[in-house]
């Protein structure tokens, strides 16, 4: 073999060894991009059942500080709906006010209403759940990659439930009273009660609230977080499943919060 075709073979097989190498260097790394996504999506569902379990001990807690404002014959349905990843239960949307096409904010329109509103426990946790069900798109039966959730829908569940922690905190309905007992202690909201109907503010009418002459309550007991702390923690995990998926959360102001409120809950 000459020279100049031993040359000529020498640079052929450097070319196939480079393009070849290049080739499966591109092979591997989607490879690794797929299992990484196979594993977002693996993160994604534990976020998910997280997020589930969460909101059925908020209902629990919620219908135990409301006894009056939840129905009992559809409350195993909405467990269900909850633990089974189920959206079939529709309640009446008569008292949602604002125009939009997504079920859920129907929901905590209603919710929200300040007129008064049977079983309205019942419409704040079907506001939740449905707006999960959205933002995760849980009517598919299966996400093989984490490139399959949509962050955006994510993220509007994260601004939903920072309202939903202002609206929880602060919004009373037209007789001034609060849509939801949550953090108040039940000596707080007799208290508040005795004061509207005009009853003088003294130590002894501090003794003789029900809940402190009883013992099951003390003045100096402090405010039930059990509930911000659930939503708390739904909103990291919210929180947590945007940043899985490369996005960025953000924060409101309450101005912002306020305004959201205005325009779409009340």
């Amino acid at each position: 073999m000459s020279l100049m075709h031993k040359l000529l073979l020498l640079i052929t097989i450097s070319f196939s060894i480079f393009f070849n190498g290049c080739s499966s260097h591109s092979s591997a790394g989607k490879f690794t991009h797929s299992i990484l996504q196979t594993k977002g999506a693996s993160d994604m569902k534990k976020l998910q059942y997280n997020l589930d379990n969460l909101l059925e001990e908020y209902r629990v807690m919620l219908n135990r500080k409301n006894k009056h404002s939840y129905s009992k014959r559809i409350a195993p349905q909405i467990r269900f709906n909850i633990l089974h990843v189920q959206n079939n239960i529709h309640l009446s949307l008569v008292n949602s006010k604002k125009e939009t096409k997504k079920e859920y904010l129907k929901y905590f329109q209603v919710a929200f209403n300040k007129k008064h509103i049977e079983n309205r426990n019942d419409y704040l946790i079907l506001a939740l759940h449905k707006l999960f069900y959205y933002a995760y798109d849980k009517s598919r039966t299966h996400a093989l990659t984490a490139l399959q959730y949509d962050v955006e829908k994510l993220k509007e569940a994260y601004k939903a439930i920072q309202v939903l922690q202002w609206s929880m905190r602060n919004l009373r309905d037209n007789n001034g009273d609060f849509l939801f007992i949550t953090w108040q202690n039940s000596w707080q909201i007799e208290l508040e009660k005795r004061l509207k109907k005009g009853q003088t503010f003294s130590t002894d009418m501090l003794l003789n609230l029900k809940s402190i002459k009883s013992g099951e309550e003390s003045l100096l007991q402090p405010s039930d977080m059990r509930f911000e702390e659930r939503l708390s923690n739904m909103k990291y995990i919210i929180q947590e499943s945007i940043v899985v998926l490369g996005g960025e959360p953000v924060s409101l102001g309450t101005n912002a919060i306020k305004s959201i409120i205005s325009l779409v809950l009340i």
